[in-house]
């Protein structure tokens, strides 16, 4: 889902400013995660705990209430007894990715997106909208062509997929019901040759930017299997549950620029791969001064140095500057939102 996580934090910066061009900058001060990124991790979780789709969405959403809901979702995640709304917003689609990726069926995914929807979206384009997202991600991630996908979608839902991004951007404008972006975000991905490539078409639309991407880079990430060409895989102990991201061809560009690379990581013990890695995921336990369970996410750079100083500059703040330990050398850094994160140079002993 973090195509769909892309997507929203890309789109962000455009949602009360949109654009008509491809040519746009990815991130920037006005970037951020909104309640698309929020609710799809609520759900994400309540799939993965066994949680009602309802409570995981209250729980997440008041964990985060600033991040831009809809006046009557926000009604809803504060009300003690929450009912359905009978919302055709596209609320329903921005948040079910997750659905489309857990279940293996054609049947489980409908109902499951259905579910996720209904306890704010009971409305039927609610319920659609959430149910045509998931099951093309379905779809996508199980091989399937974009004509196959565009010819299911198109049958089943009754979404008009023929019609191109050109004729579509001269006259569209912001709607945020189901039926009025879930098929433009759908067209976004099938006109795509990439997941960045299908986030900067949805965004390019101009209407409401971060689901649209959200959507869009979802969909995208299944048939592409990749985000910016990062690929995952596990390291360290079995079922740690620590992950590695690679960009393959990265450590080929290292050794132009350090021939010995391959042969220093190796003796080092790295593990296959590593020379490739650009980040890493290790969880955290939660600890006794209750500091919640956490990510500790660390970013492969160029130079630490470097990163930090343009970290401050873009609005962020360095929590530990630039220094030297075993192999790397390296800063810890709290982006504006407050995420925390480590940027560090490989640099082995010669």
């Amino acid at each position: 889902m973090l195509g769909a996580i892309a997507g929203d934090v890309i789109g962000s910066a455009f949602e009360s400013d949109p654009v008509k061009k491809l040519d746009f900058p990815l991130f920037g001060r006005m970037t951020r995660f909104t309640d698309d990124t929020v609710l799809t991790v609520a759900i994400a979780n309540a799939i993965l705990r066994g949680e009602d789709y309802g409570s995981s969405l209250k729980r997440f959403g008041q964990k985060y209430p600033d991040r831009g809901y809809g006046s009557n979702f926000y009604c809803w995640m504060f009300a003690s007894v929450g009912e359905p709304y009978n919302s055709w917003g596209n609320g329903s689609a921005m948040r079910v990715s997750p659905v489309g990726f857990a279940f293996d069926s054609v049947e489980a995914v409908l109902r499951e997106a259905e579910r996720s929807a209904a306890v704010t979206h009971d409305h039927p384009e609610g319920i659609k909208g959430a149910q045509a997202v998931a099951l093309a991600i379905y779809l996508a991630r199980g091989c399937k062509s974009k004509n196959e996908i565009k010819n299911e979608i198109s049958s089943r839902f009754g979404y008009d997929l023929s019609r191109t991004l050109d004729d579509i951007r001269p006259r569209y404008c912001f709607d945020i019901s189901c039926q009025g972006s879930v098929p433009e975000s759908i067209i976004a991905f099938l006109e795509s040759d990439g997941v960045e490539d299908a986030i900067r078409k949805a965004v390019s639309l101009g209407g409401d930017s971060d689901t649209m991407g959200c959507i869009a880079g979802g969909i995208a990430e299944a048939f592409y299997g990749a985000v910016f060409g990062w690929e995952l895989s596990g390291f360290g102990d079995e079922g740690s549950g620590s992950g590695l991201w690679r960009m393959p061809g990265y450590g080929d560009f290292l050794a132009e620029r350090d021939p010995t690379v391959w042969e220093r990581q190796a003796d080092l013990g790295a593990p296959e791969g590593f020379a490739d890695a650009v980040a890493w995921l290790v969880p955290s336990e939660e600890r006794s001064d209750e500091t919640p369970a956490h990510w500790s996410t660390t970013f492969a750079v160029d130079d630490a140095d470097a990163v930090a100083d343009g970290a401050t500059e873009l609005g962020g703040q360095v929590l530990v500057p630039p220094m030297d330990a075993p192999w790397v050398r390296m800063t810890i850094i709290s982006d504006p939102e407050g995420a925390v994160f480590t940027a560090s140079k490989f640099v082995p002993p010669t």
